[in-house]
């Protein structure tokens, strides 16, 4: 709703502005341009360091394959925990 570089509390929600608030959250974020391998390896990184901090020694369990390079296929797709389209039927 602010144009950019807005004072706090001027633009037109007054009183009810959040300007300040989403500053400050964005304050030390950096805009990276990442290729598709930067950003898959970023997300692995970030989500294991989530899994290790949620389920503490049993972190192997909820382990990102689809995230992780070494586990793609042989044609480079992404792991995808047996759900292949041309077997779909696995379960029956």
């Amino acid at each position: 709703m602010c144009k950019l570089n807005t004072k706090h509390g001027t633009c037109t929600l007054g009183n009810y502005c959040q300007c300040g608030m989403y500053e400050a959250l964005f304050k030390d974020m950096v805009d990276e341009d990442l290729s598709p391998e930067e950003e898959r390896e970023k997300m692995l990184h970030i989500e294991m360091t989530h899994i290790q901090k949620k389920y503490g020694e049993n972190w192997m369990k909820y382990y990102p394959y689809h995230l992780d390079k070494k586990y793609d296929d042989k044609n480079g797709n992404p792991h995808n925990y047996g759900f292949d389209e041309e077997d779909n039927n696995w379960w029956r």
